[in-house]
């Protein structure tokens, strides 16, 4: 946070993308949290990115021969990110659920 709070005092355009986990920063107090976060830095965030968490890695952990703790959780459902990404939104930040950069004009608008 604190290296975001300087980043954030060089007026370069931010872009911050949240991989959300369950059990771990899945819960609205976390959004509600980042977002009042976020919107309270002296800089420009360009747009918040949420990444809902998906278990497409576990054939690359496989072939390293490694164990991969996260291998019995479900992928997330894109969807579950409307609400959280409200929050951010409702603090007039561009944010979108996916963060791919090819959202439609206006899809993913603050506000």
């Amino acid at each position: 946070m604190k290296n975001l709070s300087l980043l954030s005092e060089t007026g370069l355009e931010i872009w911050v993308r949240i991989p959300v986990i369950p059990g771990f920063n899945d819960t609205m107090g976390f959004h509600t949290r980042a977002s009042d976060f976020l919107s309270q830095l002296p800089g420009k965030i360009s747009r918040v990115d949420l990444l809902p968490f998906h278990n497409w890695c576990q054939d690359k952990y496989n072939w390293l021969g490694i164990d991969w703790p996260m291998k019995d959780i479900e992928a997330m459902e894109a969807s579950l990110l409307d609400i959280p990404a409200d929050a951010y939104r409702d603090k007039g930040l561009y944010t979108t659920i996916g963060g791919s950069g090819f959202e439609a004009s206006g899809e993913a608008a603050a506000g």
